[in-house]
């Protein structure tokens, strides 16, 4: 089986389900950006449903990355969060 949760805005394309697809690997992962465009929920794999930080809560997120308070790592975890 394979396993990804992203958990950042850097994946665009989602290139590493595609090589477990080719693998023929069940997969569990994020529904975010790439991996939402190349794996179909229950065909390919199954979708972890993700969402953004609330209304207003962005530029509270890039002031203090801006602001040297965050490092860039802290900042692209806090931009996606998973469902409970």
């Amino acid at each position: 089986m394979f396993c990804s949760l992203s958990d950042n805005i850097q994946e665009s394309f989602g290139i590493v389900p595609l090589e477990a697809m080719a693998a023929g690997l069940p997969m569990v992962v994020s529904d975010w950006d790439g991996y939402r465009d190349s794996v179909r929920h229950g065909i390919d794999g199954f979708l972890v449903p993700t969402v953004m930080p609330g209304p207003g809560q962005g530029p509270d997120l890039a002031m203090r990355h801006a602001m040297g308070i965050e490092t860039y790592d802290v900042y692209c975890g806090m931009s996606v969060r998973w469902f409970p």
